[in-house]
């Protein structure tokens, strides 16, 4: 990717920058926690949608597999919260992906761990009528967390939860939201996190509506450009299936994948 970086370092920065903010989401909610041991991470908010709840990075002992998985479970269990597994390029044992689904639960699409050079972004005109400005009040913040909301089809029991986490979110100095306004109207979304080697790009979202029109590729472009600026040689990202070609097209390759099974009550 660049001379800073060996596919093998770029594999690793991608995977632990992706457990450490998937791990931020235990913020703004009572009863929350994330717990980091050896071998796993656990991550637990009591929303009811995988997603906010689940085990990363498991890297097991084929020996102690069984106990092991089954300790890691088990307050998923007690407390009857869906929850998910997040198998990455380190998990391990080999069988440990088979093993879950013996047990039952449910394989879900992969999803690839992309990385772009900042060398090829470029600023490019927007498309008509959209304008792209920084969070930087609570009334632009709340309309991104609806947008998100909305964008992702989280149930409305869920909402307030995201809601609370998104604020507490917003006040880390690493964290840049962006909001997309067409013909003035908040349409989309996206957020870059700045790590110590990548800058991150996570929530990028439009509503159905404003789809079609190029908003998703420059709300993607204008972090980028911001991290580029910055001065990141590498952005990275885990792309939804939607998001795919958008990423393609912008110059992002897939350097990694992670698989996913769900688990519910």
């Amino acid at each position: 990717m660049t001379a800073r970086f060996t596919e093998e370092e770029l594999i690793r920065a991608i995977e632990t920058s992706y457990y450490d903010d998937i791990s931020s989401l235990c913020t703004g909610i009572p009863g929350s926690f994330c717990r980091r041991e050896p071998d796993m991470i656990i991550y637990f908010t009591g929303l009811p949608i995988p997603l906010f709840n689940g085990i990363l990075g498991p890297r097991f002992s084929s020996r102690g597999l069984s106990k092991r998985a089954e300790s890691a479970m088990s307050y998923f269990k007690s407390k009857r919260v869906p929850m998910r597994w997040v198998l990455g390029p380190s998990s391990a044992p080999s069988g440990l992906e088979g093993f879950l689904l013996e047990k039952g639960l449910i394989s879900e699409p992969t999803i690839p761990g992309m990385a772009i050079d900042l060398k090829v972004v470029e600023n490019e005109p927007l498309p008509s009528g959209l304008e792209i400005q920084p969070v930087e009040d609570m009334k632009s913040l709340i309309n991104l967390i609806d947008i998100l909301a909305e964008a992702f089809e989280f149930p409305e029991q869920t909402r307030r939860g995201w809601g609370d986490i998104i604020k507490e979110l917003w006040r880390e100095s690493n964290f840049n939201w962006f909001l997309g306004i067409l013909n003035g109207v908040p349409v989309a979304t996206s957020l870059l996190v700045l790590h110590q080697e990548v800058a991150c790009i996570y929530m990028v979202a439009t509503l159905k509506e404003a789809r079609g029109k190029g908003i998703g590729s420059a709300i993607t472009r204008e972090p980028l450009l911001l991290a580029k600026n910055a001065g990141y040689d590498v952005a990275v990202l885990e792309a939804s299936e939607l998001g795919l070609p958008v990423y393609e097209r912008l110059g992002f390759r897939r350097v990694c994948e992670f698989r996913i099974l769900t688990w519910k009550p």
